[in-house]
C-alpha cells in the first residue's frame, strides 16, 4: 500500500480498512512482525529524509 500523507482520519480509515493480508508480502502478522516492519519501513524513510508515521486505528 503506497499513499501519500494525509492528516484527514477519514482517509487513513479507510486506506487501513482496504488492507488484508493477501495485499501484504508479509503475509499474516502477529504484533511482533508489524513493529518488525514497522521498524524496516522506518529505517527506509529515514534513509529517504522523511519522516515515518504510526496511527494507531481501534476498531
Amino acid at each position: 500500500l503506497r499513499k501519500e500523507f494525509s492528516s484527514e482520519v477519514d482517509s487513513a480509515l479507510s486506506a487501513v480498512r482496504a488492507i488484508t493480508a493477501a495485499d501484504s508480502q508479509y503475509g499474516l502478522a502477529d504484533i511482533t512482525q508489524l513493529f518488525r516492519i514497522a521498524a524496516h519501513e522506518a529505517k527506509k524513510s529515514r534513509a529517504q529524509g522523511r519522516l515515518f508515521r504510526v496511527v494507531n486505528l481501534i476498531f
